[in-house]
């Protein structure tokens, strides 16, 4: 078990590392109206397609033919 020495040591040296990285930190990018319209429309769209998707596993509950393509177990 550690000391609490060797703790502050060890806590000091963190503190150390981030000070000499904050240089070299990439700041982020600033957001716009224009990303958040974007984002709200895309979210949006995944709803409408989520929903569609559940209304149409509710009207066709089992497939009309076994799927086309082929599963392979993994090894």
């Amino acid at each position: 078990m550690m000391t609490w020495l060797e703790m502050v040591a060890h806590y000091k040296g963190y503190q150390n590392l981030l000070q000499e990285s904050e240089p070299f930190r990439i700041a982020p990018r600033p957001r716009n109206r224009r990303d958040s319209l974007y984002c709200r429309a895309l979210r949006e769209l995944g709803r409408r397609m989520a929903r569609w998707g559940q209304t149409l596993q509710e009207r066709y509950p089992a497939p009309a033919s076994p799927p086309s393509w082929q599963v392979r177990q993994a090894d």
